[in-house]
């Protein structure tokens, strides 16, 4: 049935007269890049009461310390909290009230819970987006170079074939641990939709978050939306397209490189 998952509910907010806080809330995406995340943005905040920090909803961007070129991806990268708090509530102060902020830049995954943790006097959701592995993928192989990667997310694909079996292999990977990290924030996800469900029917998939956030309530699922290199229109699955550049060779090395992660990429909704 196309719709979202409900997976978690967790505690209220503790109350706050911070008035930057007062009359917002937030929606964090756990969300692959490439996958569909910008897309869902853009149908929400076609609600009157929805707010991006950023382009794109991709508040990253305001923080220098988030975006560590070759680390945004690592867990390990200091990330000064009361600083991105800081720095994300000055851009809110001046956005209308009440209000939902979207935030989804993908390598939030790798912090979500220190994220969660830093705003958890304010009303959160947490949801998690997930799509299709080889879709995703064969995505990353057409906007990245296997040079770029390793430069901008700091993958080990430096120097190797862009159409050879490895960086695709090494590609299905980098799905599987991002998979993994997915699965692993079960506890604190609160509803969970796949980009397959969103493109099949827009107003169906969103109707469990717009009960859960009746701010989104004005949205216009047929909004017309433009992304990267696409014309402006209504949201459709892309994924045959976009998996269709793969070759039968590219297909399989993705599949080996997805294969240690099985477990997770099934947990999420997808079979290898």
């Amino acid at each position: 049935m196309v719709g979202m998952t409900v997976l978690a509910e967790r505690p209220a907010p503790c109350a706050t007269a911070d008035p930057a806080v007062t009359g917002a809330e937030w929606l964090f995406v756990a969300t692959f890049a490439n996958g569909g995340s910008t897309a869902l943005a853009k149908l929400l905040v076609s609600a009157p009461s929805a707010e991006l920090l950023h382009e794109h909803g991709e508040a990253q961007w305001l923080v220098p310390g988030m975006t560590a070129q070759g680390q945004p991806y690592d867990p390990a990268t200091p990330i000064d909290w009361g600083d991105v708090r800081r720095i994300w509530l000055e851009e809110l102060r001046g956005k209308r009230r009440p209000c939902i902020v979207v935030e989804k830049s993908p390598p939030n995954l790798v912090r979500m819970r220190e994220m969660l943790a830093a705003f958890s006097d304010m009303p959160t959701t947490l949801l998690r987006l997930t799509r299709d592995p080889y879709a995703v993928c064969a995505s990353w192989a057409k906007r990245y170079t296997p040079d770029l990667l390793a430069a901008e997310w700091g993958a080990p694909t430096a120097g190797l074939d862009p159409h050879g079996a490895p960086f695709f292999e090494e590609l299905g990977r980098m799905y599987g641990t991002r998979a993994r990290l997915m699965d692993d924030l079960g506890d604190v996800t609160d509803l969970s939709v796949s980009y397959e469900e969103l493109a099949a029917d827009p107003g169906a998939a969103l109707a469990p978050l717009i009960g859960r956030m009746p701010l989104f309530a004005g949205l216009d699922p047929s909004a017309e939306i433009a992304i990267k290199d696409y014309p402006a229109q209504p949201l459709v699955d892309m994924n045959a397209g976009q998996a269709a550049r793969l070759t039968a060779r590219q297909r399989d090395a993705i599949a080996r490189g997805l294969q240690p992660f099985r477990d997770a990429v099934a947990a999420i909704g997808y079979e290898i």
